[in-house]
């Protein structure tokens, strides 16, 4: 775990979502503490990889990590119909998705968040002081208190962490 215990925000979940805010918080002037279940950013990845282009327009996302412009793409609802998603307006590529969650990672911890592997969030709880955050790992339980300068606590859950926390 970190050696600092004071934080204006725990990120927990260092996905797309996780570690944009993370960046974006750093870049704000917060010092943010981005918690990672998984041993390794992009070691479990919920995504299919496939990005439009206007993501590629508003975010700085390496070529390295882009793979093949894609013309067309089927989805397939419940209903098992098939959808062509397709035409002048649509530009997708795909990418290689582990690559791009590491690349976030690495986007916000040079912004200035600290980035934790291996630390399983479990749960939070309010006190005078902050929010008191707990995180497991392989090696132990401990907890780090965030500390705001704003008026309230910020905690934030993205992606499977939420269902873990409300769950």
């Amino acid at each position: 775990m970190s050696h600092r215990r004071d934080f204006d925000v725990v990120v927990v979940g260092a996905g797309f979502a996780g570690s944009t805010f993370a960046r974006v918080a750093a870049q704000q002037g917060a010092c943010g503490l981005l918690l990672e279940n998984s041993s390794d950013v992009g070691q479990v990845v919920h995504s299919t990889g496939v990005l439009i282009a206007e993501v590629l327009e508003l975010t700085h996302i390496p070529q390295s990590i882009l793979l093949d412009p894609v013309h067309t793409f089927h989805i397939y609802p419940p209903d098992r119909r098939r959808i062509a998603l397709n035409g002048p307006g649509f530009r997708y590529w795909m990418s290689n998705p582990a690559g791009l969650l590491r690349g976030l990672a690495e986007a916000a911890t040079a912004a200035g968040s600290e980035l934790q592997t291996d630390a399983r969030f479990t749960q939070a709880q309010s006190n005078s002081g902050g929010v008191i955050v707990t995180c497991c790992g392989s090696f132990s339980c401990e907890a780090c208190c965030i500390r705001c300068r704003l008026e309230r606590q910020c905690l934030v859950c993205c992606g499977s962490a939420c269902r873990a926390w409300a769950g």
